[in-house]
Order: structure tokens, then sequence, then C-alpha cells
């Protein structure tokens, strides 16, 4: 029985995602271009801002914080804030 079951415990476990965790990046502001969506931190920090996220108004040399998520080699921001 022990043999049945252990190829579908297997399985099961490998159908199991652990949570993604947000990562976080504090910088400042070098480059906004609304249209394309893509901010630009510390002259050399992309980040892509989807349609979907609020982005406040920024210019250069703001100070903001980035919550973002890693899909391939983009940094997808999910939540923009002004820092001090």
């Amino acid at each position: 029985m022990r043999k049945v079951l252990m190829p579908f415990w297997a399985a099961a476990m490998m159908l199991i995602a652990l949570p993604a965790y947000a990562e976080t990046y504090t910088g400042v502001v070098d480059t906004v271009d609304m249209e394309t969506g893509i901010l630009i931190l510390d002259q050399d920090i992309e980040i892509v801002v989807p349609e979907d996220v609020d982005m406040p108004e920024l210019q250069a040399g703001t100070v903001v914080t980035v919550e973002y998520d890693t899909v391939g080699e983009d940094k997808l921001a999910t939540k923009i804030t002004l820092s001090e």
C-alpha cells in the first residue's frame, strides 16, 4: 500500500506552490517614463510599473520605496510609496 501511495504523495508535494514574497527597494528616482511604465532608481535599477499599480507624482530626486515581484529578469512593481 505504501508503494502505491508514494507516487501520489510526491506528485501532491510538487503541486503545492510556495507563496511568493515581494522584495523591497528604496532609492532615488532618476527617470520616470509614464508611457512605457519604466521607473529608473539609483541610475541602474529598472522597475516596470504595471498600469494597475498607483504611481504617485514622481520627479527626479524623489526618494521612493518600491515593493516588487521578480518575474524572469523583470522587477514588476506592486506598490510605490514616497519615502523621506
